[in-house]
């Protein structure tokens, strides 16, 4: 994201050492991120197990395999749905809300060093907010609260005010539209797991990412975007295949156990 760091400071002086630091503190606290999310992970985990619905089908079951296809399918079925679903939104807030957005080259393609990379963003986001607001964030209001829609609405409505820094106008009208989506999500991850909605998500994204490149650029770098879109079906045949490697399998009793006469 070297260039679009340099193009928001470009003409102060030393902007290369300022987007240089900028990048490196980011990256520092990209790390820390990393640390709450593994704690989101485990934390969320468990508070479902410990209510007796495990929404996050573990590496060692059986169905591991057939669960990562079907959430695959899913992901890009409700994926879908979604992007209906967000250009209805924005159609409704422009018409009736005055809704307006800028340019913002933070979140261009087009103004990164290796746009190949732009969909490791589409999973990072989908990883790390599908972790803390919902599995982490539905089991601990679910616990508190005792309610599936209440605990929903409350972790959809977090996750809306931290998309609200987005350059969409006015900003009420993006923590409205992220919140719906949000139950839409809280929806996918309640109904068919962890996976599934992590699987929806990043599809999201990486459409999202994969159809403006398309449009903006042309030539080569537009054949990214085919990439972006195709991402999620990557990810999940790499895990499939190396799920049919390494999955250890039982040992039949019959070969290990000693035999009486």
């Amino acid at each position: 994201m070297y260039p679009a760091y340099r193009a928001m400071v470009a003409g102060e002086s030393e902007s290369a050492l300022a987007s240089l630091f900028t990048i490196l503190f980011s990256q520092l606290f990209a790390f820390m991120l990393a640390a709450t999310v593994y704690l989101t992970l485990v934390a969320g985990d468990g508070i479902w197990r410990k209510l007796g619905r495990p929404l996050w089908t573990r590496w060692s079951e059986a169905d591991y395999r057939g669960h990562i296809l079907r959430s695959v399918g899913y992901g890009y079925l409700f994926c879908l749905f979604l992007l209906g679903l967000q250009q209805v939104l924005f159609w409704a807030g422009e018409r009736y809300f005055d809704v307006w957005s800028v340019n913002d080259p933070m979140f261009s393609e087009v103004n990164q060093l290796w746009p190949l990379a732009a969909p490791l963003l589409a999973w990072a986001a989908a990883i790390s907010e599908e972790a803390l607001f919902r599995l982490f964030g539905i089991g601990l209001f679910k616990r508190w609260f005792k309610s599936s829609a209440l605990a929903a609405i409350l972790s959809s409505m977090i996750w809306a005010i931290g998309h609200t820094s987005y350059p969409i106008y006015p900003t009420y009208t993006r923590f409205v539209e992220v919140a719906i989506i949000g139950l839409v999500f809280s929806f996918i991850f309640l109904k068919f797991g962890f996976i599934t909605a992590v699987f929806t998500h990043a599809s999201f994204n990486s459409i999202l990412m994969g159809v403006s490149l398309i449009f903006t650029v042309s030539g080569a770098q537009a054949l990214l975007g085919l990439v972006y879109i195709a991402s999620p079906a990557i990810v999940g045949f790499i895990l499939y295949w190396l799920h049919s490697i390494f999955r250890k399998r039982p040992t039949p009793p019959h070969l290990d156990a000693p035999t009486h006469a």
